[in-house]
């Protein structure tokens, strides 16, 4: 874990009030302390008018079956939550679908419409040509919430290529559906021999994607998987976590 200092007085300038303790002190106005003669801060709100760019991938793997829906239908409502400025990206081995940057209700509508008849598509997705495509379309730094399956992702290499040159204008962060027939796997009593061979195999998997993920997230390039009921809610975590440390 990296230790971020968190910028002093960040953000919109809302009002002068009373310190109370626990304040920043760094924060303390002291022409309205001297003027009123008890101690005053400067109390800041989140900055607004960020850019959120939303990719969700509509390629083979994400047609999986879950206990409820598809990982298709979980993505968009995990995407569909309120943000500041948001555009949307969908994709397989094509852009199927691109709305760019706006906020406010009218552009909801917009995305809705967009995103209403997206389906799964029977091809493996071209992640190496969407980022690229992205690189062009995108200009203003952004968090780049890529929603997909992890361990396919973890072996394109192409895509890593892109993603090093991204970074550098934009954050990136991917959030896929764990793999509960493999948890379920992993966590077989081997009491067997057919128990024991599958229990080693998933946890050789697991190992393996593991390492992969280790390898990306060195360069920097954050992924996270979580059940199919917290998707939405680990997705929005993670946006308020960045507001609040100012990291857009």
């Amino acid at each position: 874990m990296k230790i971020r200092k968190q910028r002093s007085g960040a953000g919109d300038f809302a009002k002068v009030r009373n310190y109370v303790v626990g304040d920043d002190p760094r924060k303390i106005n002291w022409r309205q302390t001297a003027k009123l003669q008890e101690v005053m801060t400067n109390e800041f709100e989140p900055e607004h008018g960020k850019y959120i760019t939303i990719l969700i991938d509509c390629g083979r793997m994400m047609g999986a079956e879950l206990t409820k829906g598809k990982r298709l239908e979980k993505a968009l409502e995990a995407a569909l939550k309120k943000g500041d400025y948001v555009a949307v990206l969908a994709f397989s081995k094509d852009i199927k679908i691109y709305v760019p940057p706006a906020k406010g209700m009218a552009h909801l509508q917009t995305i809705l419409k967009s995103i209403y008849h997206l389906k799964v598509d029977a091809v493996e997705s071209n992640y190496a040509a969407v980022l690229q495509y992205l690189e062009m379309v995108q200009k203003k730094r952004s968090l780049l919430l890529l929603f997909s399956d992890v361990r396919t992702f973890l072996h394109e290499e192409n895509a890593l290529v892109y993603l090093k040159k991204l970074r550098k204008r934009h954050l990136f962060f991917m959030i896929g559906v764990e793999d509960q027939t493999l948890l379920k796997r992993i966590s077989l009593m081997p009491n067997d021999v057919k128990n024991t061979m599958v229990k080693s195999i998933a946890e050789q998997q697991m190992l393996i994607k593991k390492r992969e993920k280790a390898k990306w997230e060195s360069q920097g390039l954050q992924m996270i998987e979580a059940p199919e009921e917290k998707l939405a809610v680990t997705a929005v975590s993670h946006y308020i976590e960045i507001m609040n440390q100012n990291l857009l």
